[in-house]
């Protein structure tokens, strides 16, 4: 009898030291920005998607900042500004939010494909790259 309640004291030990691990690199995972490689503008409803996930994850009040950075042999600072403007267009006529909790920026080159940086209650949480001399929305409608 001794025996069996040993092993299973071991057993759920082991299983909630396993449920932890897996707790803990969900969150860690959770926690990694989101993604989108290589848009052209051409890439509508991942882009409207991801925004509206952003004003979600926002809430009420929550704070978004967006940062364009330009990319390698890209030189157009109206290129960034275009970039920024649309991303925070979409979210104020589409999603309703107040254009004093966007807060756009110019950040400086990066080596490669342009970026889109969004964060969100301070951290990164969405990152676009695109591709060269691209806006990020350029032929979607509303955005």
């Amino acid at each position: 009898m001794l025996r069996t309640k040993n092993k299973s004291r071991r057993l759920a030990a082991s299983l909630a030291c396993a449920l932890f691990a897996i707790s803990a690199y969900a969150q860690v995972e959770s926690e990694k920005p989101r993604v989108f490689e290589r848009f052209d503008g051409t890439h509508c409803e991942t882009t409207k998607a991801e925004l509206d996930l952003i004003a979600e994850r926002a809430g009420q009040e929550g704070l978004i900042i967006i940062i364009s950075h330009l990319g390698t042999k890209e030189s157009s600072r109206s290129l960034n500004l275009r970039r920024l403007h649309s991303l925070a267009a979409y979210l104020q006529k589409t999603r309703a939010i107040d254009a004093d909790r966007i807060v756009t920026a110019e950040g400086e080159r990066v080596q490669g494909l342009g970026r889109v940086e969004i964060y969100l209650k301070g951290k990164l949480f969405t990152v676009f790259t695109v591709k060269r001399n691209r806006d990020l929305a350029r032929r979607c409608s509303t955005a």
